[in-house]
């Protein structure tokens, strides 16, 4: 007889298939009435890391992409291919510019320009029923799409070892890969939440619920803002920022004997994640 871990794991990988099931190609899915469908899938790319690979989301013609941060973690840069004139893609390479780990969001730069950048909505776009749809890359299947709703707005907990505040439930397909993908308004096209990780719920013997966690606009915007992102708001207005100062000059101080604080320690990882708790 298998374990109960074991039976646990069996239900939800279950309930994964089940999920990417409801996935499309996004090839079979363009002109389909999503609001701007084609834009978004254009605006979305695959990113490589060594220990694996996640989704992303152009959110400037400058080239800043908007990823999560447990995509990146540990790394310095990253890589995209984007297929341009040629037979082969191109592939460029990403520096991590910012990371906010309280939301779990991450901002890479490439040096490119794109003519068709996500557009960041608003507050009132997202709420309880809104219909939804998302493009991403889950495991090796390349770039696909899913459909759902919302569930709830605002949602805190603080089980598990990452507590998470203020984010939304979605039902909605995913997978391993899509973490850092955007989650789209069908109405507006506009982003409302990005792609951040999966709750699995359930009790002994019976199949776990499972809920996809997303950071919402409000978190977006603000780490944005915050790097100054040139980025497109959901009035069509391009965010713009005052000129940053000039650096103030240091002042002439004599030198000073200084005691040495002895050798660096590195910090400590933090254990496993909790199984009903997963991050792709």
């Amino acid at each position: 007889m298998a374990s109960t871990g074991t039976a646990f794991f069996r239900i939800l990988l279950c309930c994964l298939l089940a999920a990417l099931a409801g996935c499309a190609s996004t090839g079979s899915l363009r002109g389909n009435g999503l609001a701007h469908y084609a834009e978004n899938a254009d605006a979305t790319y695959r990113i490589d890391v060594t220990s694996g690979h996640g989704s992303g989301i152009v959110v400037s013609a400058d080239g800043h992409i908007l990823t999560c941060r447990h995509v990146i973690e540990g790394e310095a840069t990253a890589t995209i291919s984007i297929m341009e004139s040629g037979a082969a893609p191109h592939v460029y390479t990403a520096r991590v510019l910012a990371t906010d780990e309280a939301n779990d969001l991450a901002l890479l730069r490439i040096d490119r320009r794109f003519r068709s950048p996500a557009v960041i909505g608003s507050d009132d776009d997202a709420g309880p029923g809104v219909l939804v749809y998302n493009i991403g890359y889950p495991f090796s299947f390349g770039e696909v799409t899913g459909r759902g709703y919302i569930m709830r707005t605002g949602y805190t907990s603080f089980e598990g070892s990452v507590p998470i505040r203020g984010v939304i439930l979605a039902d909605i397909p995913d997978g391993p890969g899509t973490s850092g993908s955007a989650v789209y308004a069908e109405s507006s096209g506009r982003v409302i939440g990005i792609m951040r990780m999966m709750i699995a719920v359930g009790r002994r013997g019976a199949p776990p619920m499972v809920v996809r966690v997303l950071t919402p606009t409000d978190r977006i915007r603000a780490f944005l803002e915050t790097n100054r992102v040139p980025y497109l708001r959901w009035n069509g207005d391009l965010a713009q920022y005052p000129p940053l100062p000039p650096p103030a000059r240091a002042a002439h101080r004599a030198p000073r004997d200084v005691t040495p604080a002895g050798p660096l320690r590195p910090f400590s990882k933090s254990g496993p994640l909790r199984t009903a708790f997963f991050f792709y």
